[in-house]
């Protein structure tokens, strides 16, 4: 549920500001407010990026038994957080330079291994300057005609060439090539190099275990960090005597508060809200809706004014997901592994068990959808299996077939045209079942699959408008446009159909295929005037 905040000016002695602040943030319930804006976006310490870093490079090491927190060792983590960045940015360094050298070695071990020092000597006893090229594999080149000119080979598709002569040339169609470093050179400083990311991990690896101790020690810095600052958000009157401070305290948090502040002598007085305040929305949920809190975290923060949308967030993320997934047996294999990790971790607390529960309601809606949908890895059972027995989706394809067999309209003779035999069928699931063609000795029941994606299509735009049309009636009291939005999406949803030139599944439940077109266009008119209409009313014109 959203709790409604006070705002509040607290003022005291100073000698009780220090002391007033660090029992305030022990309670977690007061956010003080920086009225100047000093800290609005200031930079975080290094201590805490650099706790931030080696914690992000910590996570992504194979997990490892961890040391138990004990906050006397916090001080002595600065170097050892320092130490696992530079390691990190010596892997990276080495992996880096691993590629470049691997690319070089490919480019010059068509010339075999050589020593650069003799080709210094060669040319200058010999007089002459000796030089490597290179050309596309099919391309015309002078080196044919040259006998200066020596092939060594082609690799990578191209062709590789060494020439000697007393002044440097420029053959047509090569390409000179520069060899900064011999082929035995390069290979052993990637052997060098090799060894070097094998140490740096290996002394990564003896780290890792310190990684929830960086997790405590950078809260408490974050803790720290936050109490420092929001101590400099005060103005302080009658010279520096007397501290003030304004806050927001929840409503259901403000006798906790007055409790607070009666033991610390200091004087809290509720002040109105003003018309610039930016007022924090503050959240409070237990049990499933607690999940559904954590999701909306995730996308956006609601306004002030509007109602908690946690369990609304939380249904229906779960009935998207298990739409968007569209199978039940992956949903299977998702709930084994909430009841694996329930298994691993019995003693599981705060987000991880919330992340658990959630990955266990997902995998049992999409259970739920496989089911009704009949969708098990993607097999397609046959219009006679007993699995279809329990599918929402086979039963709405029956009766779209029922619906169509009645009306001998156009979809009818489209399919009777293409399987002359369904003429003299009576039965739809017998209709179903003869609307049938076989390529390379497979079955495939062509209208069960077009019907079933048409329905399929159909549903997640029917639940699309249900979902929009309850989201905007749900915050009907402060937007009474909504009401016009919500008739222009039935009105739109009746009509378009006709547009289309196309059946939909509310003419097979008994809507008439005309007056639900010539309704829906009234109500799409109607629709858009009452949300412009409404809209005026409660924002007048210029709102």
């Amino acid at each position: 549920m959203r709790i409604d905040v006070r705002k509040f000016l607290f003022m005291g002695v100073e000698r009780d500001r220090k002391l007033f602040f660090e029992r305030a943030q022990e309670l977690g319930i007061i956010e003080f407010i920086d009225s100047r804006k000093a800290f609005a976006h200031g930079e975080l310490p290094k201590d805490i990026q650099d706790f931030q870093t080696a914690i992000k490079v910590l996570s992504r090491l194979t997990p490892t038994e961890q040391d138990e927190i004990d906050e006397s060792t916090f001080e002595n983590l600065d170097h050892k957080a320092t130490r696992i960045i530079e390691l990190s940015h010596q892997i990276e360094n080495f992996h880096e330079e691993e590629r470049i050298l691997k690319q070089e070695i490919a480019r010059v071990e068509i010339f075999g291994n050589f020593s650069l020092d003799d080709i210094a000597f060669i040319e200058k006893e010999s007089k002459r300057v000796v030089q490597f090229f290179f050309s596309k594999e099919h391309a015309e080149v002078e080196a044919v005609n040259d006998p200066n000119i020596v092939f060594v080979g082609n690799a990578h598709g191209l062709n590789y060439f060494m020439a000697i002569n007393k002044e440097r040339i420029f053959p047509k169609g090569m390409v000179e090539m520069r060899v900064e470093r011999p082929l035995g050179a390069l290979q052993q400083r990637l052997i060098e190099v090799k060894a070097g990311i094998e140490k740096a991990e290996d002394e990564l690896h003896t780290l890792a275990h310190l990684n929830d101790l960086l997790h405590a020690a950078v809260i408490d810095r974050f803790n720290a960090y936050n109490l420092d600052n929001a101590q400099n958000y005060v103005d302080f009157v009658v010279g520096d005597s007397l501290f003030a401070v304004e806050a927001w305290v929840a409503n259901s948090d403000v006798d906790a508060m007055l409790r607070l502040t009666d033991q610390m002598n200091i004087h809290a007085d509720e002040i109105a809200i003003e018309e610039n305040d930016r007022v924090p929305t503050h959240l409070r949920n237990e049990g499933l809706a607690e999940i559904g809190e954590d999701l909306v975290h995730i996308y956006d923060t609601p306004s002030t004014e509007d109602k908690d949308p946690s369990a609304w967030v939380l249904w229906g993320f779960a009935v998207f997901f298990a739409i968007i997934l569209g199978d039940g047996g992956y949903g299977l294999i998702f709930l084994l592994l909430s009841f694996f990790l329930r298994f691993k971790f019995p003693n599981m607390e705060g987000m991880g068990k919330r992340m658990v529960t959630l990955l266990t309601i997902l995998s049992t809606s999409c259970i739920l959808w496989g089911v009704l949908s009949n969708s098990f890895f993607g097999i397609k059972f046959e219009p006679d299996s007993a699995f279809r027995k329990f599918s929402a989706v086979n039963c709405l394809v029956e009766k779209k077939t029922a619906y169509h067999m009645t009306q001998k309209d156009k979809v009818y003779q489209e399919w009777v045209e293409r399987f002359p035999t369904l003429k003299s069928v009576s039965d739809p699931r017998e209709f179903i079942r003869k609307a049938v063609s076989e390529k390379d000795g497979v079955l495939s029941y062509d209208l069960l699959d077009g019907f079933s994606g048409a329905i399929m299509l159909e549903l997640a735009l029917f639940i699309g408008v249900v979902h929009l049309s309850m989201s905007l009636l749900r915050g009907l009291r402060g937007n009474w446009p909504a009401v016009g939005w919500v008739l222009f999406m039935i009105g739109s949803y009746l009509h378009f159909p006709s547009i289309l030139n196309t059946s939909s599944m509310i003419h097979v439940f008994g809507v008439d295929e005309v007056s639900g077109a010539e309704n829906g266009l009234q109500l799409i008119y109607a629709g858009i005037g009452s949300a412009v209409v409404l809209g005026v009313i409660q924002h007048k014109l210029l709102g």
